[in-house]
């Protein structure tokens, strides 16, 4: 690829007028039937003809200039490279122009929705090692599917500071990946790693739906045959309603996860996943600032594991995932990530050590303060406002009793660290359980709490920050001896020599 300025695809001037175009139409059409009877009855003076001719006309004028504007901007942005600086100016009624330097650049990802892939576009997400912009695509441009190859390739050898590769010899690599997961893992990962508060939310309106269809007087004939009422209807609605979504999220997901592939190009890792959004992402190992071993609670259950990135330019939206690996064995997934990524696999999740026993006492305290929050407080609301409700009252706090109870059981049990030579494990969750590998070299700062219980006890927790973006930047760990501690502090301080 040469390096003369270029633009962006024109169909970048569809994808940002377009939406507003179609609206507007849509709203001309939904006046048509105002004006069009009398265009067509005959009956027109000058008043009518007037009001019927200018309305259209003016309804057009703002997408029209709305259009207008969109091409203007890019006929008039340019996209260039000098030396090592990537540039886009713009030059509309104001000059713009912005330099990113090639040698900060964290990540290269390319993605396809289902109107640039039918229009043989891609769209090409550049980051940069910045933590104050990790929370969002430094650089978003739509180029023709060949040409964002040819820059891709331009930019990963510029920032290499290597000879550039062949663009032939470049497609050869990333398009033979070795997909490690057949469909039925895909299905078996939508599956199993739903989260906790879905699950809830779905046995909870399952609840819901048997009480309302078992409550019922309706007789299994009337079920079955013409004798229904409005009763039953709205029983009905509410069990569909949770099959329905409960099938719109695991449809959903196996779409997004479809042909799930990773491969590792010499210091690079290649993933590629999506069916109507295609994602493509080329990672730097040495930009992957952390890496999470998920357990969802269906995945606990049956003692399965799945692996997540974290790094700027991955996971800052809802279409970008942080997928290494989907969920597998325990002996599965560490035969993975020696293959694909043995820079954290040289500590295994075995060696992770139980919280303090007398972090027990800090759970305890917790508990109690959480417990009169959720059942002294409301006991007296409730008899005060709601008078006939009062008898609920016992049931409700032996509910919230026991649930507070379980969750802070599952949350000690959950809690661990080992600290090793290179890099350190934080185990935290509840209902999840997330294992977090991170290198000391990575830890930009280190923020320590202690309560004067915890004081007394000579615990301490807090949380460490890595350079990633504003959802995954503070990790937390749980209760550390104070030497501990001090050994964290003394690791991460020596990683920086």
């Amino acid at each position: 690829m040469n390096r003369k300025p270029f633009h962006c695809h024109p169909s970048i001037i569809l994808e940002k007028a377009g939406g507003f175009v179609i609206a507007w139409l849509l709203i001309l059409l939904s006046q048509a039937d105002e004006f069009l009877p009398v265009l067509f009855s005959g009956k027109l003076n000058e008043i009518t003809l007037e009001t019927v001719l200018v309305l259209p006309v003016f309804l057009l004028l703002l997408p029209g200039l709305i259009a207008g504007y969109q091409f203007l901007v890019w006929k008039k942005t340019w996209i260039s490279l000098d030396e090592n600086t990537f540039i886009i100016e713009r030059n509309t009624f104001t000059r713009k122009k912005k330099a990113y330097s090639i040698s900060h650049i964290a990540n290269i990802n390319t993605e396809q929705n289902l109107f640039e892939l039918l229009l043989h576009t891609c769209r090409i997400k550049i980051d940069l090692d910045n933590a104050a912009d990790a929370e969002s695509t430094d650089i978003s441009i739509v180029l023709s599917c060949k040409k964002a190859r040819e820059l891709k390739t331009l930019l990963l050898s510029l920032r290499q500071n290597s000879h550039m590769r062949n663009p032939a010899e470049h497609l050869t690599e990333t398009d033979n990946l070795q997909t490690y997961v057949s469909m039925r893992e895909i299905l078996v990962h939508c599956v199993c790693s739903l989260s906790g508060g879905f699950l809830f939310v779905s046995v909870l309106m399952l609840t819901c739906g048997i009480i309302l269809l078992s409550g019922g007087t309706i007789s299994l004939e009337e079920m079955l045959w013409e004798h229904k009422n409005a009763d039953f209807s709205m029983k009905i609605l509410a069990v569909s309603i949770l099959i329905i979504s409960y099938s719109y999220q695991i449809i959903r997901r196996l779409l997004t996860f479809y042909h799930f592939s990773v491969s590792r190009v010499e210091d690079e890792l290649s993933i590629r996943y999506g069916f109507f959004r295609k994602q493509d992402y080329m990672i730097p190992v040495k930009n992957i600032h952390a890496l999470r071993i998920v357990q969802a609670p269906i995945a606990r259950l049956l003692h399965l594991y799945e692996a997540q990135l974290v790094c700027i330019g991955v996971g800052n939206g809802e279409e970008e995932l942080a997928q290494l690996t989907l969920c597998c064995k325990k002996t599965a997934l560490n035969k993975q990530l020696s293959e694909i990524l043995p820079e954290f696999s040289t500590i295994s999740t075995d060696a992770l050590r139980r919280s303090p026993r007398k972090s027990w006492k800090m759970h305890s305290a917790a508990f109690l303060c959480q417990l009169c929050g959720f059942c002294l407080i409301p006991a007296g609301i409730i008899p005060y406002f709601f008078q006939d409700t009062a008898h609920f009252i016992p049931a409700l706090c032996g509910g919230a009793a026991l649930f507070l109870l379980l969750y802070r059981l599952l949350k000690f049990l959950c809690q661990g660290y080992c600290l090793g030579n290179s890099m350190v494990l934080f185990s935290n969750g509840s209902f999840s359980k997330t294992i977090t590998y991170i290198p000391y070299r990575n830890i930009q700062r280190l923020c320590l709490k202690q309560n004067p219980l915890s004081s007394l006890l000579r615990l301490q927790r807090g949380s460490v920050y890595i350079l990633a973006s504003m959802l995954s930047r503070e990790i937390s760990f749980p209760y550390l001896k104070t030497e501990d501690v001090q050994k964290l502090t003394k690791n991460m301080m020596q990683s920086k020599i």
